[in-house]
């Protein structure tokens, strides 16, 4: 079988006849095999490309190392979950060649948080999230299954695009997007538990909840909890602030809950939060209390968390009136961010007044091809 491709014009002829048998031969039959799957997930006439990632380096990857991929080689016939998860292996192993993530390439909207907090990786080149990613599949299924029944002739029965990824439209079927799914279900999700500072545990009158607040009209109660699970304490939690400045398209509100702790026993080491008529529960995203930690006499750091899009203006006035001021340090968390601030942010780190830290949690929720808002939002 040869192949012609290239071009010709008035000055030259670029064409060439490229021998298909010949390559055929000289690949391994498991190489040979995971190739169209391959190509049908890194970018051909009906898939989109992967941002970032040639067929030259895709083919070095699966060269390297084929049985890693084994289960693209009957990517036609396997149920679409193992098709999800190998074709998931692949992706993840082009964002992350050395498998410094490994742990994170079951999820991609992990491995995202991962590449995009822990390395100076652009946004555009985020691997996609888990919706969009299935759908992607689910095209590239349908394009591979086409490819390998090409050469029978009784054809099996054609197959619907619109069950593959793809919707109707006035002029066709249009690829099917997914911009936003929700990663958790649940209504609330705790960041941190935060007990006030003071220099012994059995003075400390509350705990501080930062958390991420989905719910409408609930009230909540904390469950305080010792070294041992056995027996809550329990009391209301009040909210202390709530930041509702703009709820257009917003989900999930930062909040922060107190739960007072006057009246305690025992050193408070655990705390969830449950709705006010329901069982505590201990497994219900149980948090640890943290104590921090008070020197008389001594220096305090300044702690923020950058995340979304910040105004690097607003940013630079910023740092420059905390130098003003003789702060020594700010420790910045980082989450998804856009380049300018970061810019801003690796200047100051330069002179000594940053240090950037990776954000210790990941925040519920997928980002999907949208990735930053026009309005400055975070916790800033």
């Amino acid at each position: 079988m040869w192949f012609l491709t290239g071009s010709t014009n008035s000055l030259r002829d670029c064409r060439r006849y490229i021998p298909i048998h010949e390559l055929s031969i000289s690949l391994s039959p498991l190489l040979a095999n995971i190739i169209p799957a391959v190509h049908a997930l890194t970018g051909c006439d009906t898939t989109s490309a992967i941002f970032g990632f040639g067929k030259k380096t895709v083919f070095k990857l699966i060269r390297k190392s084929p049985s890693k991929f084994t289960n693209l080689q009957n990517f036609d016939k396997i149920d679409f979950s193992t098709s999800l998860s190998a074709a998931r292996e692949l992706i993840s192993s082009l964002y992350d060649p050395k498998d410094k993530f490994a742990s994170s390439h079951v999820d991609l909207n992990k491995l995202r948080v991962k590449l995009a907090t822990c390395k100076d990786t652009s946004l555009l080149r985020l691997p996609p999230s888990e919706p969009a990613f299935k759908e992607h599949v689910l095209r590239s299924c349908l394009q591979t299954k086409i490819w390998m029944s090409s050469h029978l002739d009784d054809h099996p029965n054609p197959l619907s695009p619109y069950e593959y990824g793809w919707k109707k439209s006035s002029h066709g079927p249009d690829p099917s997007v997914r911009i936003w799914q929700s990663c958790d279900d649940d209504q609330i999700y705790i960041l941190s538990a935060v007990a006030q500072p003071k220099l012994r545990w059995n003075i400390v009158e509350y705990i501080v909840l930062n958390v991420l607040d989905g719910s409408v009209g609930v009230m909540f109660d904390c469950c305080i909890y010792g070294q041992k699970h056995e027996t809550a304490y329990r009391t209301m939690a009040h909210i202390k602030h709530k930041y509702t400045v703009d709820k257009r398209d917003v989900k999930m509100f930062a909040t922060q809950y107190i739960c007072s702790c006057q009246d305690i026993n025992f050193k408070p080491l655990y705390i969830i939060l449950v709705e006010r008529h329901a069982i505590c529960n201990p497994g219900a995203q149980m948090k640890t209390i943290i104590y921090p930690k008070m020197k008389e006499n001594s220096s305090a750091i300044c702690t923020k968390v950058a995340f979304n899009y910040l105004n690097p203006i607003h940013l630079i006035e910023w740092f420059e009136y905390q130098k003003l001021m003789g702060v020594d340090r700010v420790l910045i968390m980082l989450q998804t961010l856009n380049s300018d601030a970061y810019a801003v942010f690796k200047h100051y780190e330069m002179e000594g007044i940053v240090q950037l830290l990776s954000f210790p949690n990941v925040l519920p929720g997928c980002l999907g091809e949208i990735f930053f808002q026009t309005q400055t939002l975070g916790f800033f």
